[in-house]
């Protein structure tokens, strides 16, 4: 089976796997026969409602209504996380043995490949990501405690459903990688109310670590905005360092973790939580960085790539700011 016939196979699994009740769209046939059409497909059902790609809603008039749909996101992916994989036949959908542990390992190895591929004009290797041995060190220590839940594996707002598609904005570096290869994720929100009726593309869901879909969901907290200083344009919207008059969604990260952790039966705070948020960032270093590999051998060209892949050093920071900034947290606590 090719690898696209696969991942159309395990998406169309999870989708017909899931409880009836649960925001997803339903699912009625999976064909693998490549003579229909040219490829593998299957047949879903059309969700009419929201889909917001900027992650600061400057589409949402009401702030009530803005803090509303993120607590909806919250609530869905709570519910997500409390399903049990053996319970809906999906037991054997992913590794059981420790998602971080498992991460840390494979993103390591990816980045070094991708680090020592040479331009083939100049010869100039892509170069590693900063400090990336301390950053992988750091993350082999202090790795979240193991857990395995069903994972939806790019849990953004622009993956869930609401009345038109937007215009490209700022959105996540990954979403927007992925246009390169003209794949674009949604949610779907009700067409009137701040509330998800649908998660969309499924293709990166697996069984890992509940940590790492909220990490995705709540990055913008902890991203810098354009007031921090030597702030440098990363393709992510931040509002980190923003006073909280002036931030687009006036709800805390830990307002948003307090209300998961509510929902989902776990004690807050979170324990090695920061490990999540710093990995999330390294993540998507590691994705730019391969863009930049791409554009290294040859493989991409677009003025869109370049501008992509050049963004890798820039992500690598916010990893590693991310910890310095829960280490002064720690240490005025100690103090």
């Amino acid at each position: 089976m090719s690898s696209t016939a696969h991942a159309i196979e395990r998406e169309f699994k999870i989708l017909s796997s899931l409880p009836p009740d649960f925001p997803s769209p339903k699912v009625y046939a999976l064909c693998l026969d490549t003579s229909i059409i040219g490829t593998s497909f299957y047949l879903m059902e059309f969700i009419k409602g929201r889909i917001f790609q900027e992650v600061d809603l400057p589409q949402i008039k009401n702030q009530d209504e803005r803090v509303a749909i993120y607590k909806s996101a919250i609530s869905v992916l709570a519910r997500l996380h409390s399903f049990k994989p053996a319970e809906l036949g999906l037991d054997s959908y992913g590794s059981q043995s420790d998602f971080y542990e498992r991460q840390i390992k494979s993103l390591g190895k990816i980045s070094g490949i991708q680090a020592a591929t040479q331009d083939e004009k100049s010869g100039e290797a892509v170069g590693d990501i900063i400090k990336k041995d301390d950053l992988l060190d750091w993350y082999k220590a202090r790795k979240p405690p193991h857990q395995i839940t069903i994972v939806h594996g790019d849990y953004k707002l622009d993956n869930l459903v609401g009345p038109s598609y937007l215009k490209p904005g700022k959105r996540c570096l990954y979403q927007k990688s992925s246009l390169l290869n003209i794949s674009i994720e949604f949610q779907v929100f009700h067409q009137t109310e701040p509330r998800v009726i649908s998660v969309l593309d499924w293709e990166l869901s697996t069984l890992g670590h509940p940590y790492s879909d909220l990490a995705n969901l709540l990055q913008p907290w902890y991203a810098p905005s354009s007031l921090s200083v030597g702030y440098q344009p990363s393709l992510l919207l931040g509002f980190r360092d923003l006073p909280f008059d002036q931030m687009p969604i006036q709800i805390t990260a830990d307002d948003l973790l307090k209300k998961y952790c509510e929902l989902s039966g776990k004690d807050y705070p979170l324990v090695n939580w920061e490990c999540a948020v710093s990995f999330a960032f390294f993540r998507l270093a590691v994705i730019a960085q391969g863009i930049a590999a791409r554009i290294a051998k040859g493989q991409a060209s677009s003025a869109r790539a370049s501008e992509y892949g050049s963004k890798f050093q820039i992500i690598g920071k916010y990893a590693i700011d991310t910890i310095e900034i829960y280490e002064q947290k720690k240490s005025k606590v100690m103090s």
